[in-house]
């Protein structure tokens, strides 16, 4: 599976945009796209004619105006844009649907997107996006560092889980100082112990076979000498998406990339609702969610 030959950047006009387009600056450097659009959607290009009397010397149709807005941030904050096949587009309508219907029509790969910690302006949720966007979307908070140091990948052994873990090692091939951390994050199902020390050796009958597990995993991955890490997390009583996070930080995440289903349809629930809510308590470490 290839990402980031087609992608698609919603722009909204906040401040937040500088990140956007200096990201995908940094971004397009490793993945070289063969298309960038950049996008933004508007309720309504409508001029008040009242406006237009007012000030008849700019005449200039709203959705002109905001392209060259676009065009000239982009200059800006990526300077070589112009080495890439890059394109334009101001739309009007609602912003999901129109983002959910051209990344379709433009068969993107990869929508990349704000998500906002504490800047104004009415943006969609991360998880409407999640839900509606059929391709795979990278979310990128206020401030970030530009490199890809540490990726950060929770697992739960499925397909989508062998994709995650692909990506990563396409991002890092040409770093040899990068390094990979892959969290799997388990439980004792309640009944399974009926006391603290039996609760201790289910633990560790668990803890043994999803190592044996992630070495499977592991084993149909060419890693060319990547330093992959595994973190396997026993996570009784916790907020799953909570300790992915909090490991996160902990090991300064550049990226964080993760699936959006999982392998079963009980795990495509538990997986899609962690992922949102990982979504919605993550607004500082940018997070690639795979479709």
């Amino acid at each position: 599976m290839t990402i980031g030959k087609r992608i698609m950047v919603g722009l909204d006009f906040t401040i937040l945009d500088k990140e956007l387009i200096t990201y995908t600056a940094f971004l397009s450097s490793i993945l070289l796209p063969e298309k960038i659009y950049f996008i933004h959607v508007s309720k309504t290009l409508d001029i008040p004619k009242q406006i237009w009397k007012e000030f008849p010397y700019n005449n200039t149709p709203k959705d002109e105006l905001l392209k060259e807005r676009m065009q000239s941030l982009t200059e800006k904050y990526f300077p070589d844009y112009q080495s890439f096949d890059v394109d334009f587009d101001v739309l009007e309508g609602s912003p999901l649907k129109e983002l959910a219907h051209w990344v379709s029509v433009k068969n993107i790969d990869l929508l990349i997107v704000g998500q906002k910690k504490e800047l104004k302006g009415n943006g969609i949720l991360p998880q409407q996006l999640t839900r509606q966007i059929p391709c795979n979307i990278l979310f990128i908070p206020e401030k970030n560092a530009l490199q890809l140091n540490q990726i950060f990948v929770p697992i739960d052994f499925s397909e989508i889980s062998e994709i995650a873990l692909e990506q990563s090692l396409k991002l890092i091939h040409n770093n040899p100082d990068a390094s990979i951390y892959c969290q799997h994050i388990y439980y004792v199902p309640k009944g399974y112990y009926y006391s603290a020390q039996g609760e201790q050796e289910m633990k560790r009958l668990f803890g043994r076979h999803y190592a044996s597990q992630y070495n499977q995993f592991v084993d149909k991955f060419d890693l060319n000498g990547t330093d992959l890490k595994p973190l396997l997390t026993y996570g009784k009583d916790q907020d799953l998406s909570m300790v992915a996070l909090d490991t996160a930080r902990n090991y300064d995440t550049d990226l964080m990339i993760i699936g959006a289903k999982g392998k079963t349809w009980f795990d495509r629930l538990m997986v899609g609702s962690f992922t949102e809510k990982l979504l919605q308590i993550n607004k500082e470490i940018p997070m690639l969610v795979i479709k």
